[in-house]
């Protein structure tokens, strides 16, 4: 009985998870990452990536007209170019199913994807909420902004 009573303690430490393990990493620490949370079923996962994807999205909308030599622009349209190719999809999709709907509709608008802008629309007829319907039509109106400019 001792020696099993030892054997466990001297073994359990060593099958115990590792707090510094980047699985447990409370903050993922790149875009591919978040992009899977995003698309995770684990909504505090999915929430907490939607939130870091907006707030990369911001800060590189206001570094990517920077001078092209330095590495903030540089890292700037690196960070938009896999926004457009890899969450907007993700995101098109949440909208369309009613998941994270404001907070992607929030970045799609950021990103300026017209291809949201249907996706938007059958979404804001779908809600009951006025601040959700709201928060819809503003996006889709930045779209409708960004189309007219370009």
């Amino acid at each position: 009985m001792t020696l099993l009573l030892l054997s466990w303690l001297w073994t359990a430490p060593a099958l115990a998870k590792n707090a510094w393990d980047p699985v447990s990493d409370v903050r993922p620490g790149s875009l591919e990452s978040l992009a899977r949370d995003l698309d995770s079923p684990d909504v505090s996962r999915r929430g907490f990536a939607i939130r870091e994807l907006n707030r990369v999205a911001r800060l590189s909308r206001k570094a990517e007209f920077g001078n092209l030599e330095d590495t903030r622009t540089s890292d700037a349209l690196a960070n938009l170019d896999f926004l457009d190719e890899a969450i907007a999809p993700i995101c098109i999709r949440h909208v369309s199913r009613d998941i994270e709907v404001v907070r992607c509709a929030n970045l799609l608008a950021r990103l300026e994807t017209a291809a949201a802008r249907p996706v938007l629309v059958d979404a804001r007829n779908r809600v009951d909420s006025n601040r959700v319907k709201k928060r819809i039509s503003k996006a889709i109106s930045t779209l409708d902004k960004a189309a007219e400019e370009q």
